[in-house]
């Protein structure tokens, strides 16, 4: 797996595809979250000012305030959830080549170490080991297709 990143490369791409928004659509709707908290500060302006022109009594401005506040507090909180996802898709679509990169140190790394650390290893790829007769079943963090096989001690298993 570590020799060709391919096939990781290939399941971190499904994953990607799974999150991605596209750019418009996160414009348009950081536009739409940005014209909405300007809408509600709008609306808290006007009260404020009825206040103090005299207009509105405080029982009046409280209630109604406190709500405009919790709605802005919404918006603004959407509009960096939205902002940080963007971010860490932005991250994301950077990892392939990082992954290369990753998997290349990986196998040089694996080639010197000792049995404990390559145990650790493959500690981190799979979730699950289950020996049955002569058959081992490992299920792991990334899914490997039907009919694919892995080659383990210089014998293809699949």
């Amino acid at each position: 797996m570590i020799s060709d990143p391919a096939f990781l490369l290939e399941q971190l791409q499904k994953n990607i595809d799974l999150i991605e928004i596209p750019p418009d659509v996160v414009k348009r709707e950081q536009k739409s979250l940005d014209d909405q908290i300007k809408k509600v500060e709008t609306k808290e302006v006007r009260l404020i000012k009825g206040y103090q022109d005299g207009v509105f009594g405080t029982e009046q401005v409280k209630g109604p305030l406190e709500e405009l506040r919790k709605q802005k507090s919404k918006l603004i909180q959407e509009s960096a959830d939205l902002s940080k996802r963007n971010e860490e898709m932005l991250e994301l679509q950077k990892a392939p080549k990082s992954l290369e990169d990753y998997c290349k140190v990986l196998q040089d790394k694996v080639r010197d170490a000792d049995f404990e650390t390559k145990r650790k290893i493959l500690r981190l790829f799979f979730k699950e080991i289950i020996f049955h007769k002569n058959r081992v079943l490992l299920r792991g963090i990334v899914t490997i297709p039907n009919g694919s096989s892995l080659e383990w001690n210089g014998q293809t298993k699949t």
